[in-house]
């Protein structure tokens, strides 16, 4: 297999791998995950929660789980398949002030907010990484940190590699109680990305303020998107 080629490496960050050249050690990190049987007719809109990373033209390139990059001619080799990102729709990046992932329609704006070094020192906090099934068609993927404001991030998705929802738990506190006291006890905030198996497409950067607003002492789901699933409040653990 050609060098020029963009290879799958999975949890590269997570674990602190270098990009690997060799099939078979790729394909061993695969089934480390359980994840080795990946639906290829989804490619083109999931958001497979997999990490990528190799070489093309002797260019690095990297991603957080989660993501789908597009970018001109880039191709990556998936258990031994060689596919095209050329149809993918949909691009992520990591908005390291507000703490959230944010979706974009948009290729050039998705590239251009997309800095790798910042990815790495994001992905530097997680201290741990777990996958766990949770039904016939949803699974989590876990990552706790070290350091930050969030402790947790809880990824749920499904059988398809379509996002639910992402929970973010917080160490500190949000907001205050009924008596205007802060809460110290850790909380979370939960954001759901799709409705039914459709990855919400009418916004090209997806917030927490595009999903829910924060009035009367509660976090509420927003106006336009009132008819989609949506976990409200925070959660006390």
């Amino acid at each position: 297999m050609s060098k020029q080629l963009l290879y799958l490496v999975s949890i590269i960050f997570l674990t602190g791998f270098a990009p690997a050249e060799n099939s078979e050690v790729i394909t061993a990190l695969v089934k480390k995950l359980g994840e080795a049987n990946v639906q290829k007719e989804n490619l083109s809109y999931a958001l497979t929660y997999n990490l990528y990373a190799g070489e093309n033209n002797k260019r690095h390139v990297s991603a957080l789980s989660g993501v789908m990059i597009k970018m001109k001619d880039y191709k990556y080799s998936r258990m031994g398949k060689v596919e095209s990102l050329k149809s993918a729709k949909y691009f992520i990046s990591v908005d390291m002030e507000d703490k959230v992932l944010m979706l974009s329609d948009n290729d050039e704006k998705a590239n251009q907010g997309f800095d790798f070094n910042q990815l790495k020192k994001y992905l530097a906090l997680c201290k741990q990484y777990s996958i766990s099934r949770i039904g016939e068609n949803q699974s989590k993927l876990t990552l706790e940190a070290s350091a930050g404001e969030i402790s947790k991030l809880d990824i749920f998705y499904t059988h398809n590699y379509l996002v639910q929802k992402i929970a973010m738990t917080y160490k500190g506190s949000l907001s205050n109680d009924a008596n205007g006291e802060a809460r110290n006890e850790p909380q979370q905030l939960v954001i759901c990305f799709n409705k039914t198996e459709k990855i919400i497409q009418d916004d090209p950067r997806l917030k927490i303020s595009n999903y829910c607003t924060f009035k009367n002492g509660e976090w509420k789901a927003s106006t336009k998107y009132s008819g989609f699933q949506f976990i409200n409040n925070l959660i006390k653990q």
